[in-house]
């Protein structure tokens, strides 16, 4: 019986033959691939960008499937060998990264801040105010201590704390204290009572980190083209808060009608504003505060 078409003489190869090593045209060292495949390349390199596009989105597609598959399987519960084996491979498929180092050592600038920073002590200023914290200390009884702080000051006070600040010394985030819970929140309330009424600082709130930046436009070879900033622990700015919600209302009757500075609703503006009243209206000898 004869299978071959129609059409093919005994001298003919049937279609799809051709493309095999030996037919015409072809020479020995050509590859040969997978039917299907050959034609969509030699499409590739005569510069159709579709094929070039379909093949693209489907290697990213195929990529994407597999790494769905291996996220999945993730699981630290039973057996986390596989997973940590998997994120070690991630990590080591990254490049390390390069550590610059700075042109200037870091004691250079902390002996240069030292230096600068220094101010003459008063001998006679400091033991006065020694002696009369001692007396204020002598003097004051338990009788005259504030109340407890509590749970919804502290919650109020976090309300105005900037997330995502740096630390202080302790390491301490911000963040870790909006996430506290009712718990957290009172035990943190009696520590700030304590530290209150017994008048005592932490170490810990006495240290700060201190980081040197670069002046624009500086010499970085000179320990003296960096700027200091302390960074302060973070309970001890929410106990500053704290205390400033109580003392505020009292402090701000105590303090002059003329000071701006540190107060709320009052800027640079009213000093200046001030000052050109006074330009155009001299001020009288019994009215002695610009604000009045």
């Amino acid at each position: 019986m004869n299978l071959k078409p129609k059409g093919q003489g005994q001298g003919q190869e049937p279609e799809g033959q051709g493309r095999g090593p030996k037919s015409q045209g072809q020479g020995q060292g050509q590859k040969i691939w997978p039917r299907g495949q050959g034609q969509g390349l030699t499409t590739l390199e005569s510069g159709h960008s579709d094929i070039a596009d379909n093949l693209i989105e489907s290697l990213n597609a195929a990529r994407r499937d597999r790494w769905e598959e291996s996220t999945s399987q993730l699981n630290f519960t039973h057996s986390s060998r596989k997973s940590w084996f998997l994120i070690r491979r991630l990590g080591a498929a990254q490049r390390p990264v390069q550590v610059s180092r700075p042109p200037v050592s870091a004691n250079a600038v902390a002996s240069h801040l030292v230096r600068v920073g220094k101010t003459p002590k008063v001998q006679k200023h400091e033991m006065s105010v020694r002696d009369g914290w001692r007396q204020f200390l002598r003097s004051s009884s338990d009788s005259a201590l504030p109340p407890a702080f509590t749970a919804e000051e502290l919650f109020t006070a976090l309300k105005a704390v900037k997330l995502g600040t740096a630390p202080g010394y302790d390491n301490m985030h911000p963040e870790f204290f909006t996430h506290l819970g009712p718990k957290g929140l009172a035990w943190l309330a009696v520590f700030f009572t304590r530290v209150f009424n017994e008048k005592w600082l932490p170490k810990a709130w006495r240290r700060e980190k201190v980081i040197a930046l670069p002046k624009p436009g500086k010499d970085p070879q000179l320990p003296s083209s960096y700027r200091p900033i302390s960074l302060l622990s973070v309970s001890f700015k929410l106990f500053e808060r704290v205390v400033l919600q109580r003392i505020s209302a009292r402090a701000d009757e105590l303090l002059s009608k003329d000071q701006a500075g540190f107060r709320r609703g009052r800027s640079t503006c009213d000093q200046v504003a001030a000052l050109r009243h006074r330009e155009r209206f001299p001020v009288q000898p019994q009215d002695r505060s610009c604000f009045s």
